[in-house]
């Protein structure tokens, strides 16, 4: 994956949690639908990359400062390896996913 498709599969998943907020508040139901989607194909990329760590890898794909250190203190079950394979795993198949 190139670095820029790299970056924009990162910026998306940084929509994460206004996704769900908009999935819930906006007044348009379409609207609300593509909201619950974007956020769904995340949550779903997740659980197909690594389910055992679904917690942490989802808070480490949707939340701008989630580093190693602060999801091994949230209780993260694996190590670097596998966390960064699993993290390298997930934008490979969501970029998949958002051709």
């Amino acid at each position: 994956m190139s670095e820029n498709r790299f970056k924009e599969m990162y910026f998306h998943c940084l929509q994460y949690d206004e996704w769900k907020e908009r999935n819930i508040t906006d007044p348009q139901e379409e609207k609300r639908k593509a909201f619950k989607k974007r956020y769904r194909v995340v949550e779903e990329t997740v659980r197909e990359t690594h389910a055992k760590i679904y917690p942490w890898l989802l808070e480490a794909v949707t939340v701008e400062k989630a580093t190693y250190k602060r999801l091994k203190e949230l209780g993260m079950p694996c190590g670097k390896s596998i966390y960064y394979e699993a993290r390298r795993e997930f934008y490979k198949l969501l970029s998949e996913k958002n051709p």
